[in-house]
């Protein structure tokens, strides 16, 4: 019973994010993989959400990696708060995190975000006067690609350019 519950702890550790409580990357991608699959065997669309915190480097600089980290626990938070059951979200790495929104298209992952981002406002970190924000990329299946690479790295892209351009999404 004890080699069991270790194995189920090690098992769990191995697809979480430590801090966050999110899925880890390697979750997300299986995950990924399985509901392609799915969507393209049932005709069903979805949306990859790729998420990245503004100014995240100086905030750690300035304020610390503690203040870093709490930052990227209430954006764990957050996601946890706009995702439905039937979706996915997970920290991708660093300040990256994703959300596969499942039977949901591009204009309903952009509601996904604003409120997010709605969220977010209300935030308040001690006196640092630290203001959480937010850039985004959307991708939808399969109107932007029908396999894992090109999923991400449209999204990606996307949420680079609205880091750049500070556009919606």
């Amino acid at each position: 019973m004890e080699n069991y519950e270790k194995q189920v702890k090690l098992r769990k550790e191995s697809i979480t994010d430590e801090l966050t409580g999110l899925w880890n990357r390697r979750y997300f991608l299986n995950g990924l993989e399985e509901i392609i699959i799915s969507a393209e065997r049932n005709k069903d669309i979805f949306s990859m959400i790729f998420i990245d915190v503004n100014n995240f480097k100086e905030i750690n600089d300035r304020f610390g990696h503690e203040t870093g980290d709490r930052v990227l626990i209430i954006i764990g938070q957050m996601l946890q708060r706009i995702c439905r059951k039937n979706d996915l979200s997970a920290r991708f790495g660093g300040d990256e995190f994703v959300i596969l929104a499942n039977y949901t298209d591009k204009t309903g992952a952009g509601i996904m975000i604003q409120r997010m981002r709605d969220l977010l406002e209300k935030v308040k970190l001690g006196d640092t006067g630290i203001i959480i924000s937010i850039a985004a990329g959307v991708s939808e299946y399969p109107t932007n690609g029908n396999n894992v690479d090109t999923l991400i790295d449209t999204a990606d892209k996307l949420m680079y350019k609205n880091k750049n351009d500070m556009k919606p999404y």
